[in-house]
């Protein structure tokens, strides 16, 4: 064996059966699915698994294994990619599958479908990804029935310098109708007015996750009796720390 068929059939070690297992993209993660497979075939094992990419969903799939999508499960119980990107792959994967686990069932979300495909699609661009997840988190803000108003100022109707938002009402405030009440706004990064990424700071990411990490708690986990997910917790850690570059 080479080195990624060892760690490949060194991650099965660690699965347990009835678990639910995450699959990364690449090589070592295709070895590993082969792998599962074959496990799973001898042991007569009951394990589930989802993907971090349409890639690895067809190699699941090729090889007889029962795929689930993001929208059925809580959590992830083990996850298995390349040593760099497991950690930030399982948080991603952990945040969407905990806001999804609250999304009203047999509610239409092929508009969530799709940018969650996308999403894990570009999980090792990164440049890319954490735009395609604060999309996705406004878009699941908006979809649960509590979207923000984004498109023009709540004091004197402008659509220029939106720079602020209202945490009461949701809604944009321009940097003359905020004027002196600065302190009690949530700031309002220009990209999440795109819908193509063009230029953004690493601040005006962390800005953006702030922003829909309030709402979410305000609007959507507060009617659940929820929490904020740890592993959206530690995702924010992931893209604050100083080894996260654009």
């Amino acid at each position: 064996m080479n080195d990624k068929e060892l760690v490949a059939h060194e991650a099965l070690k660690y699965l347990k059966n009835n678990s639910i297992v995450g699959l990364g993209t690449g090589s070592t993660a295709n070895l590993f699915i082969e792998a599962l497979a074959q496990k799973i075939q001898k042991e007569s094992l009951t394990i589930k698994v989802v993907a971090s990419s349409t890639v690895s969903q067809i190699k699941a799939l090729e090889c007889g294994l029962d795929y689930i999508s993001l929208d059925q499960i809580e959590t992830i119980d083990t996850y298995v990619d390349g040593a760099d990107e497991v950690t930030k792959n399982l948080e991603v994967l952990n945040s969407i599958c905990s806001l999804m686990d609250i999304f009203p069932e047999r509610e239409e979300c092929i508009d969530l479908y799709n940018i969650i495909e996308k999403l894990l699609d570009n999980l090792n661009n990164t440049r890319l990804w954490p735009f395609l997840y604060i999309k996705f988190e406004l878009l699941f803000i908006e979809r649960m029935g509590y979207g923000l108003d984004l498109s023009s100022c709540a004091v004197n109707g402008s659509t220029d310098n939106l720079n602020w938002v209202s945490p009461k009402t949701g809604r944009a405030v321009s940097a003359l109708g905020a004027k002196g009440w600065e302190d009690r706004l949530l700031k309002l990064p220009e990209f999440l007015g795109q819908n193509e990424i063009k230029s953004v700071s690493k601040a005006d990411l962390l800005d953006s996750l702030k922003l829909t990490e309030f709402f979410l708690i305000k609007r959507v986990y507060s009617q659940y009796a929820k929490n904020l997910s740890s592993s959206r917790k530690r995702m924010f850690d992931y893209l604050s720390d100083d080894s996260f570059i654009i």
